[in-house]
């Protein structure tokens, strides 16, 4: 037998027009108020997410790195280098300012497993160009890896060192070069790494690194997900995407270092290269 359930009373309170009118937001313009920066910014930044640069930590930035992780990173780096952005886009831009120069003192700073240093030397070793190939980077155990891959190449020596206090002197390099580190860097980090590049090259600085915009986001997201199996791979690539400063910012940072922008790869891609030498005084 069920329970016999008896009338339930329900009681509703409908506020009176005086305490609706209280709870309403006031919004004032003219003597009704605006929306200030800070709103407006929140705002923005809610509706497009990339309008402003990530604080997301990547799994590179760490204190203490799996070594398995790490050269499945690398080994993937260097395949994502091969693509529309990467190791040819470089190539152009330090051809473009060492200006035909036969010979040629390249610096890579942050060159990670080695890669695209390498891939300058074997470049710089067809006729008639001889391009001698410096890679830096402050890891060890990153630095370590690139010198596995390096071994038997005379035209190219590793230097374990921090991009920003190069043991290097004024003008000892022709052109100097760095790939995807900007977009690790705070913007005053950014600028101290980019006027010391500026400082140790004679010919200028190529700038090759992720720019931030929805689309480039989609793009590298994608093809990072799509091609990579490192955990590192997969995290940085997406994070990186979100961390990057758009053109607009490199372009303040290269200003900022003492430098101006001479020319560009293709900017509608996802990774660009930004070829800058020294403002004249």
């Amino acid at each position: 037998m069920e329970p016999h359930v008896g009338p339930v009373s329900v009681s509703l309170r409908v506020p009176s027009d005086d305490a609706r009118d209280q709870r309403r937001p006031t919004i004032v313009s003219g003597d009704r108020r605006a929306l200030t920066d800070a709103d407006s910014m929140s705002l923005s930044t809610a509706l497009h997410p990339l309008a402003r640069r990530a604080r997301a930590a990547e799994l590179l930035d760490g204190a203490a790195l799996d070594s398995a992780e790490l050269r499945a990173n690398l080994r993937e780096l260097a395949m994502l280098n091969r693509l529309p952005g990467g190791t040819a886009a470089s190539i152009a831009a330090i051809e473009a300012l060492t200006d035909g120069a036969r010979d040629a003192t390249i610096l890579d700073v942050g060159c990670g497993g080695g890669d695209m240093a390498l891939a300058f030397a074997r470049y710089g070793a067809r006729p008639p160009a001889r391009w001698r190939v410096i890679g830096v980077d402050r890891h060890p155990e990153v630095l370590a890896e690139a010198i596995r891959r390096g071994r038997g190449r005379p035209d190219v020596e590793w230097l374990l060192a921090d991009g920003t206090r190069l043991p290097l002197a004024d003008g000892s390099v022709s052109v100097a070069h760095t790939s995807l580190v900007i977009h690790h860097l705070e913007p005053s980090q950014a600028v101290a790494l980019l006027a010391e590049l500026g400082r140790v090259a004679r010919h200028g600085v190529a700038l090759n690194d992720l720019r931030r915009g929805l689309v480039p986001f989609v793009i590298t997201a994608a093809t990072v997900l799509a091609v990579a199996r490192s955990r590192y791979t997969r995290h940085d690539g997406v994070v990186s995407a979100r961390r990057a400063y758009n053109l607009t910012e490199i372009d303040e940072l290269i200003r900022a270092a003492g430098l101006e922008v001479v020319s560009r790869s293709a900017r509608w891609l996802p990774r660009v290269v930004t070829a800058a030498i020294p403002i004249s005084p």
